[in-house]
């Protein structure tokens, strides 16, 4: 987990170039790779942190660990609102969106952080997959009832 988050903070000034790759098209090869890192460590991330919640290792009270979900959340949610619909790694990336919503929702009642966290990503409700009308958060509270 701190590899990705130093990998995250490291490759996050390069995140802006993807509207530039977007709008333009043409783009240095070594910008947009190191833009597509910051987005491949956030799924690391929340992969890692996912796999550590359903084994029981991850701890609320860790800021650490929930400032680097948030972290590789936000930069997910940054490459949904910049990078064209058709992109590739749209679904998957916004599904790991979810999976790290769905994490940090979880500790929640452990710790005020990730409520915090919570709340700055329910300011945006379009940000959610299939259901705009409802806030990530609310949509996680969906899915989850959904799964038992």
């Amino acid at each position: 987990m701190a590899y990705s988050h130093v990998q995250i903070i490291l490759y996050r000034p390069f995140l802006h170039y993807l509207t530039q790759m977007n709008n333009e098209g043409l783009l240095d090869e070594r910008k947009s790779r190191c833009a597509l890192a910051c987005i491949s460590a956030s799924r690391d991330a929340i992969a890692i942190a996912s796999e550590m919640e359903q084994q029981g290792l991850i701890c609320a009270a860790s800021w650490p660990s929930v400032y680097t979900m948030f972290l590789a959340i936000v930069s997910l949610v940054f490459f949904t609102a910049t990078t064209r619909p058709d992109h590739p790694l749209m679904v998957a990336v916004k599904e790991d969106a979810d999976k790290g919503v769905i994490v940090l929702d979880k500790l929640k009642c452990h710790d005020l952080g990730p409520k915090r966290c919570l709340a700055v990503l329910e300011v945006n409700p379009s940000l959610c997959v299939g259901q705009p009308e409802l806030t990530m958060v609310a949509r996680c509270s969906v899915v989850q009832s959904r799964a038992r």
